[in-house]
């Protein structure tokens, strides 16, 4: 794989986990706000969507270094209506301003849920256009539906476990209500059904490539050859943070109240953002072009 390449999967990885926690942290809100008093759902998600905004600057900032310059950046915003890149640029760049706004009138109690939601579905929109700039390339391991798969998994699961993490920073070590901790359990459900849910349609993605041309099979001998071990520790990673969190959060007595195991959730989130990282440098690595051989 080209070293140039690793800006693209941290620009990938952290734009993806910035729109993901994004997403969740803004339904938790919402449903919070309904089941405990509004502000301590503030309290509670209020730091994780600051941290949406410095994550994505810096995946910006490092996407420059793939592209070379800003003027080329904003020269390939002109190609809006026929280039996925224009636009994967474009609805980034607008998640981010949109944050900048939505943060602020939050921070002054002025926002509502349809800003809010206005922000999430840009930001689907930059994550959408970003699978659909690999899908349309001429690399068959990633011209399949698994690239949108795996980039919408990686927003989800990432942005869930982001969200756990930054709950147990908030929360400070406080008991948290039985409700908070519900919805929680939940989360951690839905990020380990995401996960067995890549993990179902991964055999059908590699019988694609290894009946598909040269290049396919080239990209499939890749994987259970050369990087065989990569991708058992990709997903074993991605599994077991996300297993943790799990276990951690139905691991408590009798009482309705509870004290998220913060330390533990922030482990686990480490493990699975290694495991995701891990799992993008695949994607790249095996990636063999059509016109090979």
């Amino acid at each position: 794989m080209a070293s140039t390449e690793w800006p693209l999967i941290i620009f990938t990885i952290l734009t993806q986990m910035a729109v993901g926690t994004y997403i969740v942290l803004v339904i938790l809100r919402s449903l919070l706000s309904k089941k405990i008093d509004p502000q301590t759902a503030v309290k509670l998600t209020n730091f994780g969507l600051l941290a949406v905004g410095p994550i994505m600057a810096i995946s910006l900032l490092i996407s420059l270094f793939h592209l070379g310059s800003p003027a080329i950046a904003f020269y390939s915003i002109a190609n809006l209506g026929s280039s996925w890149l224009s636009r994967e640029i474009f609805f980034s760049g607008v998640f981010f301003f949109l944050w900048i706004i939505t943060y602020y009138f939050n921070s002054k109690n002025k926002s509502g849920n349809a800003l809010n939601w206005i922000t999430a579905i840009i930001g689907l929109l930059a994550i959408f256009s970003m699978s659909s700039i690999y899908s349309s390339s001429i690399m068959p391991a990633w011209m399949a539906a698994d690239t949108f798969i795996s980039f919408f998994g990686t927003t989800f699961v990432l942005g869930m476990i982001a969200s756990a993490a930054t709950i147990g920073f908030s929360a400070k070590g406080e008991k948290l209500q039985e409700a908070t901790v519900s919805l929680l359990q939940r989360i951690s459900l839905l990020t380990l059904a995401v996960i067995v849910l890549q993990l179902i349609f991964l055999p059908q993605y590699l019988s694609g490539l290894s009946g598909g041309g040269q290049a396919g099979q080239t990209s499939a001998q890749l994987l259970s050859a050369t990087y065989s071990f990569p991708m058992i520790l990709h997903w074993l990673l991605t599994v077991v943070g996300a297993a943790l969190v799990t276990y951690v959060l139905y691991k408590k007595g009798p009482e309705k109240l509870m004290t998220l195991p913060a330390s533990t959730i922030y482990l686990a989130f480490i493990i699975v953002l290694v495991g995701e990282f891990v799992g993008r440098y695949l994607f790249y690595a095996i990636a063999v072009p059509i016109s090979f051989g």
